[in-house]
């Protein structure tokens, strides 16, 4: 067993570090909150302000039917057009949650007037938008929220706020996220041969008063040579450090679904995530490596099972780490795992660490 909490203790100090940075959480979401209940942070003028998207078309419409969670058609001006919600990817039918997710938007918004934001149009000719109920809440926020879609990171990457709507979910276990192992719908696509859709967003025209600092120079990503093709563009907000000898506070709680609630009750996981910044590395096309982390060596027992500095974890027992929003699931899935395979990335090679629980 105390190998087993040290084990633990490595991956929790990475993973709920990762999900912290990128989420700046400041409270555990309300699993009771009703989908009509929502933070002001889900009304137009927010979401478009953060997204700095151009917007296309604008118009109010009656949403008259449901094809999908994230598909639906508005009546408007005499005309049907179907449309795909921006910014999620529901449960596909034969997937848990498909059925919930569809009833879950007949029955808020069917037959109701609806304001419809076009922001482009994807590779299947449909029209993507930020769709809002009459009382002004955004429908893809609702479900990422309520653990009825998945935030669709391939298309809308750098969308921070469904990320963390998305995060918090998962810590929640949540509708699709109750099995920590659900299949993101991309993935169910592809491996039953279905059509798939990408798109992209227009860029806002920059504010006259703010031209200038829209035309200021952009840092270049980081490059570390290092590790071969890995680079890292995704920009971390500061956190400031607790008092001495205070335990961080706001941020995730110190607990994770699927561990005893005192195995991570000497750990500082605020302190990890500031001084090792653990993140996920991509190549120079974007492409997710894996989970790496800064000063590897004095996280907790990660010397012991032999990880070394600039590694990067790149699968563990098979399973490929590629993303923030899929991280949460590894605890609670390898929570009676013995046997751990880990692939490590470490100067280009891939090498297996293996890690045997006694």
């Amino acid at each position: 067993m105390f190998h087993l909490m040290r084990t633990t203790v490595v991956l929790a100090a990475l993973i709920v570090a990762v999900s912290a940075g990128a989420q700046d959480v400041t409270a555990a979401p309300d699993v009771q909150t009703p989908a009509s209940d929502v933070q002001a942070s889900f009304t137009v003028d927010e979401i478009l302000g953060a997204l700095k998207a151009a917007v296309r078309e604008t118009f109010t419409g009656t949403l008259s039917s449901v094809t999908a969670g994230d598909l639906i058609t508005v009546n408007h001006g005499g005309a049907s057009t179907q449309m795909r919600l921006y910014g999620i990817d529901c449960p596909e039918n034969g997937q848990a949650y498909a059925a919930e997710s569809k009833d879950q938007m007949t029955k808020s918004v069917l037959d109701t007037s609806v304001s419809v934001h076009v922001l482009t149009v994807d590779s299947l000719e449909i029209p993507v938008a930020l769709v809002f109920d009459g009382t002004g809440n955004s429908l893809s926020h609702v479900l990422v929220r309520d653990g009825l879609a998945w935030w669709d990171e391939r298309n809308a990457a750098k969308d921070a706020m469904l990320r963390k709507l998305n995060a918090e979910a998962v810590v929640a276990g949540l509708g699709i996220f109750s099995d920590p192992a659900a299949l993101a719908p991309w993935d169910y696509r592809s491996s039953h041969e279905l059509p798939d859709f990408t798109y992209a967003l227009d860029k806002a025209e920059p504010v006259p008063e703010l031209a200038a600092a829209a035309e200021a120079p952009k840092e270049a990503p980081r490059t570390i040579s290092a590790k071969g093709t890995m680079t890292e563009d995704r920009p971390r907000a500061a956190v400031a450090a607790p008092p001495a000898g205070q335990k961080p506070v706001g941020g995730l709680p110190l607990s994770v679904p699927g561990l005893p609630d005192d195995a991570l009750k000497d750990v500082d996981l605020g302190g990890l995530m500031m001084k090792h910044q653990p993140r996920i590395a991509t190549d120079a096309s974007g492409r997710p490596l894996g989970l790496t982390a800064n000063n590897v060596g004095s996280i907790p027992y990660a010397s012991q099972y032999g990880f070394q500095e600039g590694d990067i974890i790149s699968r563990v027992n098979g399973i490929a780490i590629e993303s923030e929003a899929q991280i949460f699931s590894l605890i609670p899935q390898f929570q009676n795992v013995k046997n751990f395979q880990v692939e490590v990335l470490r100067n280009g090679q891939m090498v297996n660490i293996p890690i045997n629980i006694k």
